[in-house]
C-alpha cells in the first residue's frame, strides 16, 4: 500500500536531485462558462453548463495548467480573494516548498484541484517527462473509454447509441434510475438488443433506486443477452451493506461511485463492493486518485477512471491517471459533450480510445487556448 506522502516525497526528491527546483514566478486564473451541446440528465441532476476556473502557474520559466469544472456559478469576488492569498504565499517559494502548501494546505475543493494539478504539470515539464511519468510508468497509451447516454426518452437514446455506433464507440454507459424501474429496464433491454457482441453496456444508476426496486431489476438485467460489465451506485451512497447484499444476487460486479471519494474511503467499502470509480472532481487531488487506484488494485478490487464535467486538459489527467493505476475501465467523455477551452484535444479521440499526448507534462500550451472565451479574473 503506497501512501500520499510517499508520492509527493518521489516527485519533491527528483526535483531536488535534477537539480530544478525553480521558484514560482506567477499566477494566471480565468474563468468561462461552457454549454452541453444537449442537457445531460441522470438520476440525481440535469446540467446544461459547466462554469469552468483554469489556472496557469508560471515557475521559472515554464507553465503548468490546471482546472475545475462545476455547474454551481462561481463567485468572482471571493475567488479572486482566496487566489490572491494563495499568490502571496507561494511566489518565489521554490517549487518543492509550493508542492508542499497546495496539497496540503489548500481548504477549497476547486481550488485545491485547479492548484494541485497546475503545479503537478510545471513539476513534470521542469523534469523533462509527462503528466504520467511524473508518478510511474505509462502502462498504456491508449485508453478504451465509453461514451455516456444520459437519462431520455426511449427514440432519444436509440438516436445516441446509433450515432455512438457509427462513431466507433465499444462501450456504452447507460444512466438510468429516474422515472421508475419500468422505464429504466425499457431502455436497458433497447439498447442490449442493438448493440453488437463486441461492444460492452455500462450500467449507471447514480443512486436512483431504492433497495427493493434493485432486487427486482438487477435479476431480469441478468437475463439479457449482452456483454454487461457492471452495474454502478445502484442504492443511495450509504447503503454500502445494502449495495454488499445486492453482489449475492448477480454476476455482475457491482461498483460504486458516489461512495467512494477520496482514498481514505477504502476500508469503507473493501469486502462490500466489486470495484470503484475514481474521479479527481471528488478527490481534489490527481495525486489521490494515483494512490486509491494503485491501492485499490493491490487489494483486488475493479478500478474504473470517471470524469465530472472535465474540459479536455482535465480529460488528459484522467487518461494518463488511467494509464499508471493502470485502470480496469475508463469513462472519460465530458469533453465530448460541451464546449471546450482548447482549440484542439491534446488527448484525442479515435475509435473509442483516447490517446495521450507525448508532450511535456499535460501538453497544453498557451497557443491551444481559445483565449476569447477565457475571462482573465486575476494576474500576479
Amino acid at each position: 500500500m503506497i501512501t500520499h506522502k510517499d508520492v509527493i516525497s518521489r516527485i519533491k526528491s527528483a526535483i531536488i536531485d535534477k537539480d530544478v527546483n525553480e521558484r514560482v514566478a506567477g499566477i494566471k486564473a480565468y474563468t468561462c462558462l461552457l454549454n452541453y451541446y444537449k442537457p445531460f440528465e441522470i438520476a440525481t441532476s440535469r446540467t446544461e453548463r459547466e462554469y469552468v476556473l483554469l489556472i496557469r502557474l508560471r515557475v521559472g520559466d515554464i507553465e503548468g495548467f490546471g482546472e475545475i469544472a462545476t455547474s454551481r456559478m462561481i463567485d468572482i469576488e471571493k475567488l479572486v480573494k482566496e487566489i490572491r492569498d494563495i499568490d502571496e504565499k507561494l511566489r518565489n517559494k521554490p517549487i518543492t516548498e509550493a508542492i508542499e502548501h497546495v496539497f496540503y494546505s489548500l481548504r477549497d475543493h476547486a481550488l485545491k484541484l485547479a492548484f494541485t494539478t497546475a503545479i503537478l504539470d510545471a513539476a513534470a515539464r521542469l523534469l523533462n517527462v509527462n503528466f504520467g511519468e511524473l508518478f510511474s510508468k505509462v502502462e498504456r497509451k491508449e485508453i478504451l473509454t465509453d461514451i455516456t447516454i444520459g437519462i431520455e426518452s426511449l427514440e432519444e437514446t436509440m438516436r445516441d447509441l446509433e450515432k455512438a455506433l457509427e462513431n466507433g464507440f465499444k462501450a456504452i454507459k447507460l444512466k438510468v434510475g429516474k422515472g421508475g424501474i419500468e422505464k429504466d429496464f425499457e431502455r436497458i433491454r433497447a439498447v442490449a438488443e442493438r448493440l453488437p457482441e463486441d461492444t460492452a453496456l455500462r450500467i449507471d444508476a447514480n443512486q436512483g433506486w431504492t433497495y427493493k426496486e434493485a432486487l427486482e431489476i438487477i435479476p431480469r438485467i441478468e437475463k439479457l443477452n449482452a456483454k454487461i460489465e457492471f452495474i454502478e451506485q445502484p442504492l443511495h451512497r450509504d447503503l454500502i451493506d445494502e449495495i454488499n447484499k445486492l453482489r449475492t444476487i448477480t454476476e455482475i460486479p457491482i461498483i460504486v461511485d458516489e461512495s467512494f471519494r477520496k482514498s481514505g474511503d477504502l476500508n469503507k467499502v473493501l469486502g462490500k463492493v466489486d470495484g470503484i470509480n475514481l474521479k479527481i472532481v471528488k478527490a481534489g487531488d490527481p495525486v489521490d486518485v494515483f494512490v486509491a487506484g494503485k491501492n485499490a488494485k493491490e487489494k483486488e478490487l475493479l478500478v474504473m477512471m470517471g470524469c465530472a464535467g472535465e474540459t479536455n486538459i482535465g480529460i488528459t489527467v484522467d487518461a494518463f491517471l488511467a494509464s499508471i493505476i493502470p485502470v480496469d475501465f475508463a469513462d472519460l467523455d465530458s469533453d465530448l459533450m460541451k464546449e471546450d477551452i482548447l482549440k484542439t484535444r491534446v488527448t484525442e479521440l479515435k475509435d473509442s480510445k483516447r490517446i495521450l499526448p507525448t508532450g511535456k507534462g499535460l501538453s497544453v500550451t498557451e497557443n491551444n487556448l481559445l483565449i476569447e472565451k477565457l475571462k482573465l479574473i486575476y494576474q500576479s
